[in-house]
């Protein structure tokens, strides 16, 4: 039966993916969430390289490598990580993981998941979704990182930092223009190719804890969720599905 929904694009940071903390069962149940929603619309997924990317860089910078080299290190492990998450998922998703965005397009064509990691170098997973957003007619974009959403400044330096729960596409991307510098291994909620990418197609983007898989499902589904909104509806909240 063909999917009656847009397809949605889910970018997975490889900090919720992999971080030390019974990655196992979050895993397993991830894997769960994803078949669930891609059994009601066309799901691709970016996975990013999180810290295990950022250690390979950091070293690969010490010992001399360029930005474009450095880039490919981290595209390495996305492709690792997107690798292991495609097996969880079995029948529902193809094993190898597509390298560009035209075969991912035509992957989301046949499959019900499609499962990448980075392209090429200076696209960020982010960057990456986004612009597979826009190949694909995606409908919705959601962004899982490792916080719940937006904040004005780094939570991690202020605690007291106010949540960003709403934004519209021009005010996102000239926000995260002035936040990230575009270097390898950049560790910023979202990135300015990405940015400018979503601003462009103005395809709604979602920004969620993705350690909160009853939340993420939420999102995906395009169901009321607690996070960050870019583009119209309700301050904070995606619009509800009719």
């Amino acid at each position: 039966m063909p999917h009656l929904a847009p397809p949605v694009v889910l970018s997975l940071g490889g900090s919720v993916l992999l971080r030390g903390d019974n990655d196992r069962k979050y895993l397993e149940s991830l894997a769960e969430v994803l078949v669930r929603v891609a059994a009601r619309r066309p799901l691709a997924v970016v996975v990013g390289g999180g810290p295990t990317a950022r250690q390979y860089i950091d070293l690969g910078r010490d010992l001399g490598l360029n930005e474009v080299e450095l880039d490919e290190l981290g595209i390495a492990i996305t492709r690792l990580h997107a690798r292991l998450l495609a097996h969880l998922l079995g029948p529902d998703a193809p094993s190898s993981p597509p390298g560009t965005l035209t075969e991912a397009a035509e992957a989301v064509a046949r499959w019900p998941i499609v499962v990448m990691g980075g392209t090429e170098p200076s696209h960020t997973t982010d960057a990456v979704a986004s612009l597979l957003a826009e190949r694909i007619h995606a409908g919705l974009i959601v962004n899982a990182t490792n916080v719940k959403g937006f904040y004005a400044e780094d939570p991690r330096v202020n605690p007291r930092a106010p949540f960003v729960d709403h934004m519209g596409f021009a005010e996102f991307a000239e926000w995260v223009r002035v936040h990230t510098e575009g270097t390898a291994g950049q560790h910023f909620v979202f990135d300015a190719l990405g940015a400018r990418s979503v601003a462009r197609s103005r395809i709604p983007l979602a920004v969620v804890d993705g350690r909160n898989l009853e939340n993420l499902e939420a999102a995906l589904e395009g169901q009321e969720f607690e996070g960050s909104w870019v583009g119209p509806g309700r301050k904070g909240r995606a619009p509800r599905k009719r």
